[in-house]
């Protein structure tokens, strides 16, 4: 069973907006979550389309191995980790 369709779907309640998620399979299964951020929705929305696609498409959900970690040597701002010091 692979996912084959992401869509989201941004609501205004009056005082805040939700933000929901529905993805489809191969199979037909489809489910519905919600992904809201108190006041970041649209961010998550963007989030979900540019990232969360991405790795989706590219096949890697559910394999481990293919998740590629950064490097913690090479964080910015952390100087006692960059260059072995």
């Amino acid at each position: 069973m692979r996912i084959t369709q992401l869509d989201t779907f941004l609501t205004n309640s009056g005082l805040r907006n939700y933000l929901f998620v529905r993805l489809t399979t191969d199979t037909g299964v489809t489910g519905v979550g919600e992904a809201s951020l108190e006041w970041q929705e649209k961010t998550v929305e963007t989030l979900i389309h540019e990232w969360v696609e991405d790795v989706f498409w590219r096949g890697s959900v559910g394999r481990r191995e293919d998740r590629r970690q950064p490097d913690p040597r090479s964080i910015p701002g952390r100087p006692d980790r960059a260059n072995g010091h």
